[in-house]
């Protein structure tokens, strides 16, 4: 085997490792469910997936779309290597009247009712 063949083997059993990770992390279920702000949707699965969408004033956007890879109450991740995100739960999620709310990365979330709506006492 030449060393551009161990070097793709290599790299290609790290990718495959990193990949698989050790599982998928789950969200505290009070976490659970389509969350929304001004420019800012968040939404997380009982089985660990998040999709997080962030539009910026200028009119560009970020998004993930990826397995937890890790969760506590302060913090979650998603995605694996060069490619995760990092969020900061400032507050988490608190009933307040009809609605949920939590803060992360200095954002006001509210989650939204199984319809995609907000709770009609926040409109």
């Amino acid at each position: 085997m030449t060393f551009r063949h161990c070097w793709l083997t290599l790299l290609l059993a790290l990718v495959l490792a990193g990949c698989s990770g050790g599982g998928t992390a789950l969200p505290a279920p009070e976490f659970v469910g389509d969350w929304s702000a001004p420019g800012v949707n968040l939404s997380l699965s009982a089985d660990g997936q998040i999709a997080w969408r962030k539009v910026d004033e200028d009119g560009s956007s970020h998004s993930v779309i990826a397995p937890l890879s890790s969760f506590s109450t302060k913090k979650f991740s998603a995605g694996f290597w060069l490619f995760s995100s990092s969020f900061h739960v400032d507050k988490p999620p608190v009933r307040d009247g009809a609605a949920w709310r939590m803060t992360v990365d200095g954002v006001e979330l509210i989650r939204l009712d199984d319809d995609g709506a907000v709770p009609k006492d926040e409109v």
